[in-house]
Formats: structure tokens, sequence, C-alpha cells
């Protein structure tokens, strides 16, 4: 998509994309809810809005909700996808938040996938913004999903430095709603117990199980969006470290009952894992198959990351070879087999799906290419002379106000020339009006030319045979050597007769004037002054040129 001006990306938004921005905002509630489908139109509207208005805010804004609607779905490439093409716009408009926001998700749907490699690097990324902009909430969340990563790649060091770092940007993201606050700090208080529960740090452990249970009645009255089941299966895990059995049952019933309403597994694959690890430990064999056979059957109903589906079969064949029973060992171990080369086989059916994403991607862009292009011819043709391809009236109006009123800004020579073409009634018809028609194509083009010869020169046609040169902080002597200029190139158009002056050639007059406007001028007073003086060039012969510096006096 080709770059807009600075012009272009500062156009205000239509009430129809404001309209589509608010929808969008008001609903956005929608994609934790059992209403989650419901809320793609919104997403489709804003979308399309950014499409016919080429609003790269526009589509910042719709690519980032997509992809948050995605990860709520369990849709992982999707949710990649949309994140990449929203993080180039979100560059481009500088919404830093939304876009550290956008490199966090895809942190954390790329581990999902098991590419961690990019999931470190997306992570990284985020931090990076938001420390350039101050964004300590965001750098929080980064952190802390960092670290989760070193965690469960059994990277225990990096992980504690992680989980540490995320504690002092969780004190500094005051700004966060008290409710969303009491969220980030217990979730990063169940990742960091259950990594210090994997060393054996039992005491760090209790003293972040501690710090939840001071927090635990307000969590629950909050009602929020937080999955609690995560706080039950830390403290059911810290309980059973603590040799507590009854509180590790009571809290493995909460946690169970949460997970059976969990629709977004693939982000919480794993708590789901500590939990069939923390049944396993308990030899609930019966409850761990049957928690990871409700999941895997999800995975293979949504044709979720094979990452995500490997981590739960290899619990599932722990779990038959811990009970002993072979032929289930035997039997989830060729699933496992059969799964993986489904998947190899799916793999590839997901290439074409990445491909079409891509193909229709690209469809997309070239069709704001053609819109912008569209745009751009139209405002072309609205703005310039049809004949002479040169800024026509209109432009020139508005160009000439602008200028004056820099020029009055910065107390500098303003100048307006208005020439025409010698007896050009007289080559109409002599020559017939196709040829005057070259002849009047043929001064544009020299014009044109002078416009990129010399700065700040401007110009345009008037009407007719007449022309429009506009100057901004020339001087008399630099306005009266390009009029001289101009008069000399003109002999290059030549005629096939004499002129009416006598002349092989086109002849100009010409008559400018030139002043350090004051607020009470008016761009008729500079229009009135040069016409005079091209009216005193005629008077005197044609063929030459006029400047004035000063206001007739009346």
């Amino acid at each position: 998509m080709p770059e807009l001006n600075e012009e272009e990306q500062n156009k205000p938004l239509s009430r129809h994309a404001l309209d589509c921005i608010s929808e969008a905002e008001q609903h956005f509630h929608m994609i934790n809810t059992s209403n989650h489908d419901d809320y793609m139109p919104y997403c489709e509207n804003l979308l399309v809005c950014a499409i016919e208005e080429q609003s790269d805010e526009l589509f910042s804004l719709a690519y980032f909700y997509m992809m948050m609607y995605y990860a709520t779905g369990n849709d992982c490439i999707n949710t990649v996808s949309c994140g990449l093409e929203g993080i180039k716009y979100q560059r481009t408009v500088q919404d830093f938040k939304k876009l550290a926001r956008s490199y966090n998700t895809l942190g954390v749907f790329y581990e999902t996938m098991g590419d961690t490699t990019n999931a470190v690097d997306s992570l990284l990324s985020c931090i990076d913004v938001s420390i350039r902009h101050n964004l300590c909430y965001e750098h929080f969340m980064a952190l802390s999903n960092l670290a989760d990563i070193f965690y469960c790649n059994s990277n225990y060091d990096r992980a504690i430095y992680y989980y540490t770092e995320a504690e002092a940007y969780y004190n500094k993201s005051g700004k966060v709603f008290a409710s969303e606050r009491l969220n980030i700090l217990t979730g990063l208080l169940c990742s960091k117990g259950n990594c210090m529960l994997s060393i054996n740090k039992l005491d760090e452990a209790n003293m972040c199980g501690n710090k939840i249970l001071e927090k635990l009645g307000e969590l629950e009255a909050y009602g929020s969006d937080f999955p609690m089941f995560t706080v039950y299966i830390f403290l059911a895990c810290l309980a059973h470290a603590n040799d507590n059995a009854d509180e590790c049952e009571k809290y493995i019933a909460l946690a169970r009952k949460g997970l059976d309403e969990c629709s977004n597994y693939v982000c919480s694959i794993n708590d789901i894992v500590y939990f069939s690890e923390l049944l396993i430990k308990r030899a609930r064999y019966d409850d761990a198959i049957d928690l990871l056979n409700h999941f895997i059957a999800m995975c293979e109903k949504d044709s979720a990351p094979f990452h995500v589906y490997s981590m739960l079969m290899e619990r599932l064949i722990d779990c038959a070879e811990l009970m002993n029973d072979n032929e289930n060992y035997l039997k989830y171990t060729r699933l496992f087999i059969d799964a993986f080369k489904a998947w190899r086989t799916r793999d590839s059916g997901t290439a074409l799906r990445a491909e079409r994403l891509h193909n229709e991607n690209m469809r997309m862009q070239k069709l704001q290419v053609e819109m912008n292009m569209q745009n751009e011819k139209l405002l072309m043709q609205s703005q310039h002379d049809t004949l002479t391809g040169l800024p026509n009236r209109a432009y020139l109006n508005s160009y000439a106000e602008e200028t004056l009123e820099k020029a009055i800004r910065d107390n500098t020579y303003f100048g307006i020339e208005i020439l025409d073409i010698d007896y050009f009634k007289h080559l109409n018809d002599n020559y017939g009006h196709m040829e005057g028609d070259n002849y009047l194509k043929a001064v544009a083009q020299l014009l044109e030319n002078f416009t990129h010869r010399y700065t700040d020169v401007f110009a345009a046609r008037y009407g007719g045979d007449e022309f429009v040169m506009i100057y901004y902080g020339k001087t008399d002597d630099e306005i009266r050597e390009i009029m001289a200029s101009l008069k000399d190139y003109t002999k290059t158009i030549t005629l096939p007769h004499l002129s009416a002056l006598g002349c092989p050639y086109l002849s100009l007059s010409q008559g400018c004037f030139n002043h350090i406007p004051s607020k009470v001028n008016r761009l008729w007073d500079f229009l009135s002054v040069s016409d005079v003086a091209l009216y005193e060039v005629k008077q005197k012969g044609r063929n030459g040129y006029l400047l004035r510096n000063e206001f007739y006096s009346r």
C-alpha cells in the first residue's frame, strides 16, 4: 500500500467511521462471553470502513480487535495473521499501546503454537516499545509471559528473574483499574508460585499463596473475567506440597468446576497441564484421564495447534504408564502417533490456508491501492485544467490564499503575475482552434518547467489564454529574471507565419505585482495591480513584462 501523505494521514474520520469505532469498543466485552461469534460483524464493519476511507488509524483498530476476537476463540493462525497486519498500521499511526499489546499477544500465541523463538522475540519487542513509551502495564504483561515461557522450558533461573522484574512493573502500573490490577497480581503470583514449587522452594511458594489468600475474597467478589481456576489449581498444588490433603481436595473440586466451564483452553493450557499432573500425583488417574480426554476432544474439534494437543496426550500416556495399563498405554501412544501423522497432513492444509490468508491480504491491499489511485485521479481531475494539465482556477484560488497567509505570517514577499498570449484570437482565426489549443499546451508546458526549475513558484491556467504565476519569498530582481527567462523561452514556440507583431514565434505579455503583504491585504489587491501592469505592457506594444512593487495610489 502506498504511504499516505501527512494531510491524508491527519484527515479527520467521518461520522460513520467514528460510529464503527464506538460500536466495536462498546461491544468488545462480547469476546469473553457466549456471544463471542456475534462480535465479528463489528470488526468487519470497521475493516470495510478502513478500506473506504483509506485510514491507517481504522486499519490499526480493525486488525487489533480482530486479533483479540480470534485469540479468545482459540484460533491461533488468524490471531497471528491479524496481529502481524495490525502492527504495520499501529507503527504508522504511532498507537504504541496497541502496538505493545499486539506484540504481547503474538508472543503468547507463538508459544502456544510451539514457536518459542518468535514468541520470545515478540515479547522482547513488546518490552522495547513499552520502555520507549513508558507503558508499565504492557511491560508487566510481557515480562510475566516471558517468565512463563522460561518456566515451561525448565529454565527456572531466567523465569524467576523475569517474574521479579514483572512484580516491579506491576507496582508501577497504577493507572490500571483496581479489579484489573488485582487480576494481574493474582496471575503473576500463581505463575511465580508454581515455578517455586517446581524447584522445591516451598517457603517462597507459600509466600505467593499467602498473598493470594489475602486477596481471595476480594477477587471472588469482583466477579471479574479472571479465570479463578488458575488460582484454585495453584492453591491445590500448594496444599499438596504442604501435605494438607483437605485443602488440596477442596481446591481440586473448585478448579475442576471452573475448568468444565473453560472455553478458551488454548490460553489456559499450562493450567490444564499443571492440574492433570496434580491429579496424577494424587493417584486420581481416572479424574486425570477424564480431564485430559475432555480437552483433547476440544482440540480435535477445533483443530487446535499440535503443540497444545501433544501436551495433553503426553500426560495421558504418562497416566496410563503409571497405572501399568499397557493396553491403554499402547492405545494412547498409537493415537498420539496417528494424530502426529494427521497433523503433518493437516499442516500442509494449514500452509494452504496461510497462503490463502496471505493472498486475501494482498488482494485487499491491491484494492486499497486501486481505490487510493482512483481517489488521487479524481482529485487531480477536480483541481487541474483538462486541456493543459496545469492547476485550474479553483486550485489557484486555494493555493494563492494559503500562500498569501503564509507570506503575511513570515513577513516576506508575495507576488502574482498575470500573463497571456499576444493576439491569441488572431492565432485561432488563422490556424484553427485545434492549433490554438496546441499553443496553449506549449505555453503551459513552459510554465510547468519553470515551477520545477525554481523553488516557490506556482503556475495555473486562469482562463482562456490567460495564465497566473504565484511567487513566494522572491525579490523583485529574482522575479524579473524569471519573467525575462520566460520571455526568451517562449521564442522556442515557433509559428508557421509571422505573428501580428511580426515575430516568427509566440510572444507573451506579462504583468506582475510583488510586495510584502499586511494583514489587511487580500488576494484581489494583488490581482488588480498585476492586471493593471499587464495592461500597461499591452499599451506599450505587448511582448514584454512589467513588475510593480507598490500599490497604486487612489
